[in-house]
């Protein structure tokens, strides 16, 4: 009497690759009939699950000393990447990563640095990561990776050049806006309509420049309230005013004009800010005020 061993079930891939680390276990004997074998359960493979169509008990071939090959499917998960903006509480579009469902081992070559790359260039500051973005898919977990961002802050002067200027920033703090000039005139005549012969003060024309400093907000281009945090400019969240331009000078008075001697004449009239016969110190001087034009 001659024997034959018994088959194996063999765990293979669709591509029909053996899997490897996979158990075979062997057709049990037919304890009614020594010529044939009777059916196993499929084993258990790691990361693998049965494919459509495949029993978990598998039969044994006509011929029992035949393998039986049974089809398994790789396990499958998902990575999702999602850039937030802590600005506005939402997440950003045309940005991230998304695998959908994909095999166990499917290697992940996506990063965030074309992202953060187009994302700063849009006015976008890197805040930090929840997570890790993982090389391979993981079998049966769903990866996910938020990406925060915050809106950065630009500082706009009468100086900043004009490629520095935010897309969509507000006409009132362009640059050309931000330096504004208050003037104080002094005009003297004759009352005869005689050509004023004096020597007229050198501080009868006076201009006061205020400089105004603006904050945008670098993503949308409108004026924001605006704070150093660690070294860089961040949006003020805590400030309630409403954000305005702020203006500075190194003086808001025009000083005292004392008027000039003229030959044969007399001063009659100072027609604003009198102060005896001269023009007096004019205070409050601000960024809005109007022109000063007076006549002695």
């Amino acid at each position: 009497v001659t024997y034959k061993e018994l088959g194996h079930v063999i765990a293979v891939d669709k591509d029909d690759n053996v899997i490897v680390g996979a158990d075979s276990p062997q057709f049990a004997n037919n304890p009614s009939d020594p010529t044939k074998s009777v059916a196993v359960n499929a084993p258990k493979v790691t990361n693998y699950h049965l494919a459509n169509g495949q029993s978990e008990t598998v039969q044994p071939n006509s011929d029992p000393s035949q393998d039986v090959k049974v089809i398994y499917d790789k396990d499958q998960g998902s990575v999702k990447v999602v850039f937030h903006d802590d600005t506005t509480g939402r997440d950003l579009t045309g940005v991230g990563y998304d695998s959908g469902n994909a095999d166990f081992d499917t290697p992940i070559t996506y990063t965030t640095k074309q992202d953060l790359d187009n994302l700063g260039k849009k006015g976008y500051v890197y805040v930090s990561t929840d997570g890790v973005i993982p090389d391979k898919i993981a079998a049966d977990e769903n990866t996910a990776v938020t990406v925060h961002m915050r809106h950065g802050v630009v500082e706009i002067t009468g100086k900043t050049p004009i490629d520095q200027v935010p897309a969509n920033t507000v006409e009132a703090v362009q640059p050309d806006k931000l330096t504004k000039e208050v003037t104080l005139t002094v005009n003297y005549v004759n009352n005869d309509g005689t050509p004023f012969t004096g020597t007229v003060p050198a501080n009868a024309h006076q201009t006061i420049t205020f400089n105004g400093t603006a904050y945008v907000d670098a993503v949308t281009g409108q004026i924001v309230n605006a704070k150093q945090e660690n070294g860089q400019l961040v949006i003020d969240e805590d400030n309630t005013k409403t954000p305005a331009v702020i203006w500075t000078s190194d003086k808001t008075s025009f000083d005292k004009v004392i008027s000039p001697a003229e030959n044969g004449y007399h001063v009659i009239s100072v027609s604003d800010h009198k102060d005896g016969n001269d023009v007096g110190v004019i205070d409050g001087i601000n960024f809005d005020s109007a022109n000063i034009e007076v006549t002695v």
